[in-house]
């Protein structure tokens, strides 16, 4: 029996440094019964251990089989080990191998549990980690932080708290979400007293914050070499309790993972703002050359994203109009001045000359990897007309790309309301009929209809009352 004992034990790989010791606890028993006790009884410890291996593996679930083999066991036992002996000998061995087997499978439940609830907490951690790391903006990253804090479920109230001229709630669930969006001048001194340190806050007095206790404050630190502190998380305190240890690590880990994202953010937008001042200085450039122009960038900028916001286009549409606005006329930099400065009509020739400062520019402009094919879209199309007949490419219809298409109807009206010294500027409605006009032939009908309409609401808007 001792053999099989080895050999079963041998064949059970467990990984738990408690199984280990029931198993050795069990053994040291079967010892001391085979050279102490009766051969019965170590005969019932054996069934035991034999029954330990299936009652650690699946916790209660094992009990189903392991307590009526128990008693089955029993059986064989009156009638061969135990014949003659008295019935509550195998009673009370079979009590005792029955609270045993209880006793185990309890402490596996638990740990079992324990397991459980600790892969849940890994995958809600990779999950929200992943969202975060993911986040396409400054404000999905802070939402997808708090969700990730939500669902790791360290504290039913989270509020997340950006430092500038006032602390400013900007994102909160539970007792916190009242104060969505307002200030709390209370933890302005935390904005830069906290340190690497997390605060203990016994309640937060603000009229519309329902929560009360111990709060947890954690900084969020941003900027190297010299890190500042650009927002703050708060916490409350299930019962008060502080955090265990291994929650505080996923806690910060959130925290850490969303500082480094909001980081990145942050230098995309500075990379972006240099990219269009950089764009913004060629556009601006070419006005000092080109005196016929003045303010014509700036204002076919802005014509082009309220244009762009009118038919609905999202932010990114808006963004590429701004930086397309800047640069459309780049290319004219390439063009002599002989042709490009003079005065009065352009012979065939010298017109050809100026139409091709759409393909320099697009040319020039290729060779920046940061400029998106919208861009040079409009820089290469915004000449293009609806029936074809426009240049460089000669496109038709809805093959001229859709941005290029709407620049062009801003960048004429601005062309005919703007002086030029062959010609007085011209009044925005004669503009406007002209455009209408040219609808269907020159433009995009709906583009034209969608301007016009802006336009004369902007007009109704700013007449007197």
């Amino acid at each position: 029996m001792l053999a099989a004992a080895r050999h079963l034990l041998s064949r059970f790989h467990a990984s738990s440094g408690t199984y280990r010791l029931l198993t050795l606890v069990a053994l040291a028993l079967f010892v001391v019964t085979c050279a102490v006790v009766r051969p019965p009884g170590s005969v019932m410890v054996f069934v035991i251990f034999l029954l330990l291996p299936w009652t650690w593996r699946e916790g209660w679930a094992g009990l189903r089989w392991t307590l009526p083999l128990s008693a089955l066991s029993s059986l064989p036992l009156r009638l061969t080990v135990y014949a003659g002996q008295p019935w509550v000998l195998l009673l009370t061995g079979l009590i005792a191998s029955s609270v045993i087997l209880v006793v185990i499978a309890w402490l596996r439940e638990r740990e079992l549990r324990a397991q459980r609830n600790f892969a849940r907490t890994l995958q809600a951690l990779d999950v929200g980690g992943l969202r975060v790391a993911h986040a396409a903006s400054s404000a999905e990253v802070m939402a997808a932080t708090l969700r990730a804090l939500e669902q790791l479920g360290v504290s039913e109230d989270i509020a997340l708290v950006g430092i500038g001229h006032e602390p400013r709630v900007l994102g909160a669930s539970g007792g916190f979400a009242p104060a969505l969006h307002q200030p709390l001048p209370a933890l302005a001194p935390l904005g830069w007293s906290t340190g690497d340190t997390w605060i203990t806050l016994r309640g937060l007095d603000h009229p519309l914050v329902r929560v009360s206790g111990v709060i947890d404050v954690i900084p969020v630190h941003l900027g190297e070499p010299q890190p500042h502190v650009c927002a703050l998380i708060l916490l409350s305190r299930p019962g008060g309790r502080a955090f265990p240890s291994a929650q505080r690590t996923m806690i910060d880990a959130v925290v850490r993972l969303f500082a480094a994202r909001l980081a990145q953010h942050q230098a995309v937008q500075e990379l972006r703002a240099a990219h269009e001042h950089t764009l913004l200085a060629l556009g601006l450039a070419l006005e000092q050359r080109d005196f016929e122009t003045q303010g014509h960038t700036l204002r076919v900028a802005e014509l082009s994203v309220a244009l762009a916001r009118a038919l609905g286009l999202g932010e990114e549409a808006q963004e590429l109009l701004r930086r397309g606005a800047y640069l459309h006329d780049v290319g004219k930099l390439g063009i002599p001045d002989t042709v490009l400065l003079k005065p009065g009509r352009l012979t065939p020739a010298e017109r050809a000359v100026i139409e091709e400062h759409v393909t320099i520019g697009h040319s020039m402009l290729e060779r920046l990897p940061f400029l998106p094919v919208e861009v040079l879209g409009i820089v290469r199309h915004h000449h293009e007309r609806w029936d074809g007949t426009g240049y460089p490419d000669r496109l038709r219809g809805e093959a001229v790309p859709a941005l290029a298409r709407l620049f062009a109807v801003v960048d004429v009206y601005d062309a005919l309301t703007s002086a030029r010294p062959y010609k007085a500027p011209w009044p925005p409605e004669r503009a406007l009929a002209e455009l209408e006009r040219g609808a269907g032939t020159q433009f995009d009908p709906r583009i034209v209809e969608a301007f016009v309409r802006l336009h004369r609401q902007g007009a109704e808007m700013a007449q007197p009352a």
